[in-house]
């Protein structure tokens, strides 16, 4: 090889050269290098899987809050008739205890008119026996003496005692 131009120690010498670089970066660079890949990649890993669990984690959560959202919904639904239900009885009894009230007071209110048309017709009555009284003296005085006169308006008196008087609806 010489004939080329070529030194074989020197060929030799960079061969061992190349192969003691090879071996000091495989020991100092390559090895560290991979192991640094190897946790990067591990790490990525940790995190897909980070993620994989929260996207799980966060479609339970909505699936969970739809439910909830849903039987929320629904027990609204039962609380507003519920209440409307009894609002709608206590309208009724309101209403039923107005309207017996109304007519409590329209029933004292009849018997009030009764008693005083009542009264008003007794009053009346001794009204019409005192006119009547004072009619018939007045007609008999003309005619008769004292005495017959005396005894003709005790006898009409007690007449007119005994007469009810029913207002002309007889």
């Amino acid at each position: 090889m010489e004939k080329l131009g070529i030194d074989s120690t020197l060929i030799v010498v960079q061969m061992i050269n190349f192969g003691l670089l090879l071996l000091v970066l495989k020991k100092v660079l390559y090895k560290p290098v991979i192991k640094a890949l190897k946790e990067r990649e591990e790490k990525l890993s940790e995190i897909n899987d980070a993620k994989s669990k929260m996207d799980k984690n966060r479609q339970e959560f909505d699936n969970e809050k739809a439910h909830l959202l849903k039987s929320l919904a629904s027990e609204k639904n039962r609380i507003e008739k519920e209440v409307t239900e009894k609002a709608e009885v206590e309208r009724k009894t309101i209403l039923q205890k107005a309207n017996n009230e109304a007519k409590e007071i329209i029933k004292n209110a009849q018997k009030e008119v009764g008693r005083q048309v009542e009264r008003k017709t007794k009053e009346l009555e001794g009204e019409m026996r005192n006119l009547a009284l004072d009619s018939a003296k007045a007609a008999i005085s003309d005619f008769m003496d004292k005495e017959t006169q005396e005894k003709s308006i005790k006898k009409a008196a007690s007449i007119l005692e005994k007469i009810k008087f029913d207002g002309g609806n007889k």
